[in-house]
């Protein structure tokens, strides 16, 4: 993965291509973040420059770079800041009409990840059901990424004390993978 962002790095730059550039940039400081997090934070610095120099980014290099921005927050100590950073990113991209599931589920999962950290439960009890809620009605009810944030739907349950509750959905989840 590093390599292949490295040569989509090499890329972007040789076409001047700075939207393709910022969300590669950012991409790598977050991949990188745990084994360099001063490389991180200038990959970071140079992704959000990129970024800056575009009079319309794209949703993908925006959340990129907002993604990025929201772990090294999360890093220095400031979860609320990072909290902030992903809810605005949240509604930007439910607000454009050419962000992707995906891309929203992307940026609601690592919402509910850091809401989760803070033990803020509710709200990432509620982002995690609006996920998937959204997944069901796009007929992804049965996909792997569907297991993965029902599971961690579960983990929630439990951390909130609905230990049984927990364990039902759990049990249904392994049913469906046999």
């Amino acid at each position: 993965l590093i390599e292949l962002l490295g040569r989509a790095e090499q890329a972007a730059r040789q076409q001047g291509n700075d939207d393709l550039l910022a969300s590669v940039l950012c991409t790598q400081s977050r991949v990188g973040l745990r084994s360099d997090p001063e490389a991180s934070r200038q990959k970071n610095a140079a992704g959000n420059a990129a970024l800056r120099r575009l009079r319309n980014p794209s949703i993908e290099s925006t959340a990129s770079c907002a993604r990025a921005d929201a772990l090294l927050l999360e890093l220095d100590g400031d979860r609320q800041g990072a909290i902030e950073t992903m809810e605005r990113t949240l509604h930007a991209v439910e607000a454009d009409s050419l962000a992707t599931l995906p891309d929203r589920m992307r940026i609601a999962n690592e919402l509910a990840r850091l809401h989760y950290n803070a033990r803020n439960l509710d709200r990432a009890w509620q982002l995690n059901e609006r996920t998937l809620q959204q997944m069901r009605g796009a007929g992804l009810g049965q996909s792997a990424g569907y297991l993965v944030i029902a599971m961690n739907g579960a983990v929630l349950l439990q951390t909130m004390g609905e230990v049984r509750r927990a364990h039902d959905v759990q049990q249904a989840l392994l049913q469906r993978v046999q």
